[in-house]
């Protein structure tokens, strides 16, 4: 039976900053990407050019008018392989309601899913380096809420900064080929 999504995030959100709760770094990648920061936010503050950017989503559905901001909500789906897709597969990760919880226009943005027992928040930030260079981190942080959420992500740690260097590195190159 699918996991239900608990309550949204950002309903109870005074402000549109990222989410401060006891959340358990499993993920992080940083770059300095040939791009100033407005133009890297508008990729990756953007539900929809932040799928184009990453070669391994194939479907982006939004579930909002928006495509960007506090509250957009679309369903992203990825193309994976090997033992990654058995993974995906086995915890329900294929295919992921994704939401923005976290939006600081051209510095932060946060998007929070749920699946296997874990939110799981990929938080963007941006800090311009000099004229057109901005160095961009990436974070996937979890908040596990069954004992598969506390399991998981520990176990699956390499699998998951390969995927979240990949992104980073393909955010960039996207970015960098705009330019």
């Amino acid at each position: 039976m699918p996991e239900a999504n608990p309550p949204t995030l950002s309903a109870d959100r005074a402000d549109a900053g990222c989410r401060e709760a006891k959340t358990v770094l499993v993920a992080k990648a940083n770059t300095i990407v040939e791009a100033d920061a407005e133009k890297l936010f508008g990729i990756v503050g953007d539900g929809e050019r932040h799928g184009v950017a990453i070669p391994d989503v194939e479907t982006v559905e939004f579930e909002t008018r928006m495509t960007s901001g506090l509250g957009a909500r679309f369903r992203e789906t990825r193309h994976l392989t090997g033992f990654t897709a058995l993974v995906a597969r086995l915890s329900k990760m294929e295919s992921s309601l994704v939401e923005c919880t976290g939006f600081v226009a051209g510095q932060r943005v946060q998007y929070t899913s749920n699946a296997g027992g874990t939110r799981w928040h990929s938080v963007y930030t941006l800090s311009p380096v000099n004229e057109g260079r901005t160095h961009l981190e990436l974070r996937l942080e979890t908040e596990p809420h069954s004992l598969l959420g506390r399991l998981g992500p520990p176990l699956m740690r390499s699998v998951l900064q390969k995927v979240t260097t990949s992104d980073l590195e393909a955010i960039k190159a996207y970015a960098e080929g705009q330019a």
